[in-house]
């Protein structure tokens, strides 16, 4: 209550939305953007609430593992849900795009828990029917977090999406 946004002001919220000329959307990570949620709706600034959220709406193609994994904010429902169906539709192209690129950097995977790629696994809109490309793109998933069994959790993902097919393990 007693927080009065101004130029002197150091606290995130202010810092990121109040100097808008060294901060542009393009340049607020989407990891921020959510942290940056989460603060506003803690602090319950409505406005930057309505705001990151609509420049998150922005990055769905490309950020909708992250996005659909955010935290349970109600303001961030419907984005989520937005980002399921996303995430749904590109998991082959977007995974795809990752095994191409050298760099992990802008890796649509690089932020995706393994909770978000279960519930991704077990919903038959998921437009992957193919074990090997459904195995690489998680393989490749394993590689970039910090699963401690990775070849235990790509099995098991691998086995809640596909359950009719017959998993050949090496």
């Amino acid at each position: 209550e007693q927080h009065e946004a101004s130029s002197k002001c150091t606290c995130i919220l202010c810092r990121l939305f109040l100097h808008k000329e060294a901060h542009t959307e393009s340049s607020l990570p989407t990891s921020t953007a959510l942290q940056l949620v989460q603060a506003a709706d803690y602090f319950g600034f409505a406005e930057v609430i309505a705001s990151t959220v609509k420049m998150l709406q922005t990055r769905l193609e490309t950020d909708c593992f992250q996005i659909q994994g955010a935290l349970d904010i109600p303001e961030l429902e419907s984005l989520k849900k937005r980002a399921k169906q996303f995430s749904l539709c590109l998991f082959v192209p977007l995974g795809i795009s990752a095994l191409s690129k050298r760099s992990s950097a802008d890796n649509p995977f690089l932020e995706c828990s393994a909770a978000t790629l279960r519930e991704l696994m077990v919903d038959p809109r998921l437009n992957c029917t193919s074990e090997s490309a459904l195995r690489a793109i998680l393989q490749h998933w394993s590689t970039l977090t910090q699963v401690t069994d990775k070849d235990q959790v790509v099995e098991e993902l691998v086995d809640r999406s596909l359950p009719g097919l017959t998993i050949i393990t090496s």
